[in-house]
């Protein structure tokens, strides 16, 4: 579908999932690299979209995921500074927010 080598197209399967309004988005041919520059620089991208609603589906809205991944992916590692980053979310939330289910 994509037009890419064996070692390429697993790449592709990887990132895509297989979706295919994913795999509609990359041009015939493109890279990986390529392909993720194009679509992460549009916030409507199919690969976003997708994204974002899996983790809203994941996760509920009490556990504020997406402020804490917001710090977790712009480099915060503590829990002070994740809480910082994340607007000052209260310890107990965010304990909730970085504690693996049982």
């Amino acid at each position: 579908m994509l037009g890419l080598e064996a070692a390429k197209a697993f790449d592709a399967a990887l990132v895509t999932g297989g979706l295919p309004p994913i795999c509609a988005e990359c041009p015939h041919g493109a890279g990986l690299w390529d392909f993720l520059g194009q679509v992460l620089a549009g916030p409507v991208s199919a690969l976003l979209v997708s994204a974002e609603r899996s983790l809203a589906a994941e996760f509920p809205p009490q556990a504020q995921a997406h402020a804490v991944l917001s710090a977790i992916g712009s480099g915060e590692r503590t829990f002070s500074n994740i809480a910082k980053a994340a607007s000052g979310i209260p310890p107990p939330p965010l304990q909730r927010a970085l504690t693996p289910p049982h």
